[in-house]
């Protein structure tokens, strides 16, 4: 299966690429996400925005099914911020 990486937008809203195009081939997938403040001056400043479990797919707990013509939000997920944990 092919790598298909996404882009985050500040609100929120995301675009996913398989290799340089817009979208994925339908069928299954498991979601890794990898969320941090940088500083491009300081390639050593790195502070993990979300749960360190959504770096790896075995362990985030997030797949979906693309399939053609999903209805609106199929996709969004909640994830915990780092730090947080599930009460």
């Amino acid at each position: 299966m092919e790598d298909v990486k996404g882009d985050i937008g500040p609100d929120g809203r995301y675009t996913v690429y398989t290799r340089d195009k817009k979208g994925a081939a339908p069928g299954w997938y498991f979601v890794t996400v990898d969320l941090a403040r940088t500083n491009p001056k300081d390639p050593y400043d790195y502070k993990a925005m979300v749960s360190e479990k959504y770096l790896d797919k075995a362990k985030s707990g997030l797949a979906f099914e693309v399939i053609k013509n999903p209805e609106p939000g199929r996709y969004d997920i909640r994830l915990e911020s780092a730090g947080q944990t599930k009460k």
